[in-house]
């Protein structure tokens, strides 16, 4: 099947169909600084990808994720959360979730 800007991933009850994403795995087995920013890069464009055509990502990390240096783990964590909530992946982008998120954490921690 041919995607176009007029295809739409709609199935036949009009819900969106979602598209595994995978991430954090390294075909080469480098690991190395620029297979993380390069992944990190692919996640966002084929999850905004997704999006263009009113489907939706379903980000799964592979385990070695956890090899990524600190923070990435962390952001990865916040990728998954933001992009397998369907509310909060069609009303805001990723920094806008990052900022979201920040801001909640701080209220919780304020009222604790």
């Amino acid at each position: 099947m041919k995607f176009n800007e007029s295809t739409r991933c709609l199935n036949l009850s009009k819900k969106r169909v979602k598209f595994y994403v995978l991430c954090g795995f390294d075909r080469a087995g480098k690991y190395d600084a620029d297979f993380w920013e390069r992944d990190l890069d692919s996640v966002l464009k084929r999850a905004e990808l997704l999006k263009r055509y009113d489907c939706l990502p379903y980000v799964m990390r592979h385990e070695n994720y956890k090899l990524a240096p600190p923070p990435l783990p962390k952001l990865y964590t916040l990728l998954t959360r933001w992009a397998n909530q369907p509310h909060m992946f069609l009303k805001k982008t990723f920094a806008e979730y990052v900022g979201y998120e920040a801001q909640y954490r701080k209220t919780r921690r304020l009222k604790s």
